[in-house]
């Protein structure tokens, strides 16, 4: 008790007098007891017990604002500390130019430039909620955006100091009205930074992409990120996000009592991102949009069409139709691109969904190669088989030999003796029946081995191009079906996916690259758009060389024999229309039946020159009917362009 005693005594000032006070009344009040009843003892204990409680009261006290000390001063002081330099300083980031697109002339496909957005922090707002009400509509009032929305921007932190972006893409008219307005507004103010903007038209936009506002879902895997950047969201800006995003700087400002800048203290410049050269051809990449989307608007205005160096995987041209204007991202206001978004997703056409990559089609006729390819390899035919087309094979149900099945051909009557060139020259059904399935003298590959040389040819998985979205396509298997089915696999079933039909299903990239692979000799090489990454002085950072991604699985021999198969298709077969060609051209014809075997796809697939392949080619137009009739004219046209120019 001494402690707390000398504690008390050592008051300083009104403290202490209150305590002398205090024990002096009590001391009074002791005596007077004691002359009014005589007898009466003062009970020494009685009074440390009261002594004990008042001291342990005391302490109590003591230690709480001893707490409260800690908290404020120790557990709390770097915030306190922050939201008190808030007050006058503030650290602004400064959003770092995204890196340049370029073709491969040079030719600039993606630039920056000026962007100004509103943006509020919310530690400026006004500390009364009514006060705070009055500048939410006010602001509501000159942007035309509802109090609502102004709010769930700004969440349920009002002590934040970093920025939330109430309206984006501003134009710079605007930008400059909302400037002076928003001067007395405390927490707002109108920014400046770079966004995107893109050459529009030809299909581009599905191979560059856009870029948009980084959302809150993203930002939890993007811890380098701030909420005031932009992340590219689909193409080359997505698959290329580290590299096109160069590192942010900072500023350091002084700001008035209501948020507004009055000096700028400290800056520390933006690096801009690297820059990408792509393979592209631009000028072949304007012509084939042009005359594939001549086709597909007599037709169910959908098509897609893509060209790869066979050399090198190099992407030389790649259009998806119907395509969209990437530059509504970039350019319309915030409280406007919800809403065309919303129009560009409900359309039927989808103009969203890049064909080339995520469309999934039967491959019908063109498939053919691949299977010849196979058989050789596999030595269920050989350059020395032929059968007897009689147009139609019957097949006995493996059940019950009462029941026949009629697998017929492209030809009534058939195309008589055939062998594998002609096969494939006149994309004979009868032919390629036997090399999957089994019929007559071919005893067949059958649908494991039909699976796996799909396989290595790269079907039934993504090429591993360098956008995001690509799908993986569907190697059908009686695994596969009984699971997806619950049936059971048939004869039938090895003969549909032999002729590219049935439940096979590719995208017009792996096509191409399985078109690539046998004009290059049998190399599997993965495609791709980047050629080079430069520094935003245009050195060099990085080369993209071809990668093989598998070869030597069919003998060189074999490979020739299918190329001699497609050049007699130009030559006396079902694509002679482009022998006229400058160049010796290869290709092959395909139909492909879909809904029910009600309508078809037109496909041709080719590569040139016969001797020394520098493109391979697809064309595919859904709905497009026969594919000699429809897309065998566009390929003509595409490669006559591209040899032809000057």
């Amino acid at each position: 008790m001494k402690i707390f005693g000398d504690f008390y005594e050592n008051l300083p000032g009104e403290e202490k007098k209150r305590y002398l006070r205090t024990k002096k009344d009590y001391e009074d009040d002791v005596y007077e007891e004691s002359e009014k009843r005589p007898g009466f003892k003062f009970d020494d204990n009685w009074t440390k017990k009261r002594l004990i409680w008042f001291y342990l009261f005391s302490f109590l006290i003591f230690i709480f604002l001893l707490s409260r000390l800690w908290i404020l001063q120790i557990t709390q002081g770097s915030r306190n500390r922050e939201l008190a330099e808030g007050n006058r300083i503030r650290i602004q980031n400064i959003t770092a130019p995204r890196g340049i697109i370029y073709d491969k002339a040079g030719n600039i496909l993606v630039r920056n430039f000026p962007s100004f957005s509103l943006e509020i922090y919310p530690a400026d707002l006004p500390a009364k909620a009514e006060d705070r009400e009055i500048l939410y509509q006010n602001v509501s009032n000159l942007i035309n955006l509802p109090v609502d929305e102004i709010k769930k921007t700004i969440g349920e932190d009002l002590h934040s100091l970093q920025p939330r972006i109430i309206l984006d893409n501003i134009n710079r008219d605007l930008a400059l009205s909302l400037k002076e307005k928003m001067a007395n507004f405390p927490a707002f103010q109108i920014t400046e930074q770079t966004t995107r903007s893109y050459m529009e038209g030809y299909g581009l936009a599905h191979i560059l992409g856009y870029v948009g506002r980084i959302s809150p879902e993203e930002l939890k895997d993007k811890s380098s990120y701030l909420m005031t950047d932009f992340l590219g969201k689909s193409g080359l800006e997505a698959y290329y996000e580290e590299e096109l995003k160069g590192p942010n700087g900072k500023k350091q400002v002084e700001v008035d009592a209501n948020g507004k800048i009055v000096r700028i203290l400290a800056n520390e410049e933006a690096k801009p991102g690297q820059n990408l050269v792509l393979s592209l051809d631009l000028d072949l990449q304007r012509f084939m949009y042009n005359r594939l989307n001549e086709v597909a608007q007599t037709k169910r205005q959908k098509a897609a069409a893509v060209a790869i160096n066979p050399k090198t995987g190099e992407i030389l041209a790649s259009v998806s139709i119907p395509d969209y204007n990437n530059n509504i991202f970039t350019t319309l206001p915030s409280n406007q691109l919800q809403q065309a978004f919303e129009s560009l997703n409900s359309d039927p056409n989808e103009p969203l969904f890049n064909r080339v990559i995520s469309g999934l089609y039967p491959p019908g006729s063109t498939i053919k190669p691949v299977m010849a390819a196979a058989g050789l390899q596999e030595g269920v035919i050989s350059d020395k088989t032929t059968i007897l087309d009689p147009g139609q094979i019957v097949v006995k149900n493996q059940f019950d030999p009462n029941i026949t099945y009629v697998f017929t051909g492209w030809k009534p009557g058939g195309l008589g003796l055939v062998n594998v060139y002609k096969a494939i020259a006149l994309s004979c059904d009868t032919f390629f029946y036997a090399v999957g399935g089994g019929w007559d003298k071919i005893s067949g590959l059958g649908i494991r081995k039909i699976d796996e040389y799909f396989s290595k040819f790269g079907l039934g998985s993504k090429t591993g191009i360098d956008l995001a979205g690509e799908s993986t396509g569907l190697l059908p298997s009686p695994a596969w079906k009984e699971e997806a089915k619950k049936e059971v696999w048939y004869q039938g079933d090895t003969y549909h996916v032999s002729i590219g039909q049935g439940d096979l299903l590719v995208t017009p990239l792996q096509l191409a690259n399985t078109v690539a692979t046998i004009a290059n000799g049998g190399r599997v090489i993965k495609p791709h758009f980047v050629t080079k990454i430069t520094d935003a002085e245009g050195r060099t950072i990085k080369e993209i060389s071809p990668e093989v991604i598998q070869s030597n699985f069919v003998n060189p021999e074999y490979i020739n024999m299918v190329r001699a198969g497609m050049r007699q298709a130009i030559t006396s077969g079902t694509a002679r229309e482009l022998a006229s060609l400058p160049v010796a051209v290869a290709g092959k014809t395909g139909t492909a039946q879909f809904d029910n075997n009600q309508q078809t796809h037109a496909w041709f697939t080719a590569f040139a020159p016969y001797d020394d392949p520098k493109i391979a080619l697809v064309v595919l137009v859904e709905g497009g009917g026969e594919g000699h009739e429809t897309a065998v004219p566009v390929a003509r046209d595409i490669l006559n362009y591209y040899f032809t120019r000057k």
